[in-house]
């Protein structure tokens, strides 16, 4: 089996236009969304594929730890897309 990313972003604008989602792909796979205009944080798990609770075994910090992972891989996301963005802009 192929080797995903741990996260991935989803969008579907035709559902939700502007919405965005990152896919945790590894356990406790997760979908959250981007509930604010703040690059370094802000997600809410809108969808547990696995039990996230039962797979920290109710540890707030472990949870706490993989959604500030979460923020901080979104921030060098952001980043990146900037610097994409402004590259393919001089071209």
């Amino acid at each position: 089996m192929a080797k995903y990313p741990r996260f991935m972003i989803a969008e579907n604008p035709m559902a939700e236009y502007g919405a965005e989602y990152v896919l945790h792909t590894q356990e406790p796979r997760f979908l959250a969304k981007k509930v604010e205009d703040n690059p370094a944080s802000d997600f809410e798990i809108v969808m547990e594929i696995d039990n996230i609770g039962e797979y920290f075994k109710n540890d707030v910090s472990k949870i706490s730890k993989l959604m500030s992972r979460l923020g901080d891989w979104w921030v060098t996301y952001i980043n990146w897309e900037e610097k994409n963005m402004e590259n393919d802009e001089e071209e």
